[in-house]
């Protein structure tokens, strides 16, 4: 397959995932294909433990998840639930603590490694200095 069929393959693949973003599971797909069906059930409670204001509702999402997986195993989702319980600790904790992530914190420090290889046989150290502040401007804290 030459670039341009790829790229318009992905182009209507794309456009598919959006439809049935847009529609929901009601979709004629779903009646025809009920594993995916299952498999998009699935995914939407996962997104629910990830979307959850507190741990409790995140245990009732999980919790969820667990039964519809219970009913009816798909092998697509057994690394999931190997991950899940590996890292439950950590998602639940996620939680108690108001969601707060280390996300802005590694998303700082991967541009920063991003500079620093960019940099490489500079010799001028406030040069990646003022780069890496005008990157990376740091966050006002709260009052």
């Amino acid at each position: 397959m030459d670039g341009f069929a790829k790229d318009a393959e992905i182009l209507v693949l794309r456009h598919q995932l959006a439809v049935l973003r847009r529609q929901g599971p009601g979709l004629v797909l779903f009646a025809a294909h009920a594993e995916l069906a299952r498999a998009w059930g699935m995914l939407q409670e996962l997104h629910g433990l990830y979307q959850a204001d507190d741990e409790a509702t995140a245990m009732e999402a999980l919790d969820r998840f667990a039964r519809l997986y219970q009913d009816d195993p798909l092998p697509e989702f057994y690394k999931v639930v190997d991950t899940l319980l590996k890292w439950a600790p950590e998602i639940f904790a996620f939680h108690r603590a108001g969601r707060i992530s280390n996300g802005r914190l590694e998303g700082t420090n991967n541009k920063l490694g991003v500079l620093k290889r960019m940099a490489f046989g500079f010799v001028n150290a406030s040069n990646f200095e003022a780069r890496g502040l005008l990157l990376c401007p740091p966050r006002p804290t709260p009052a």
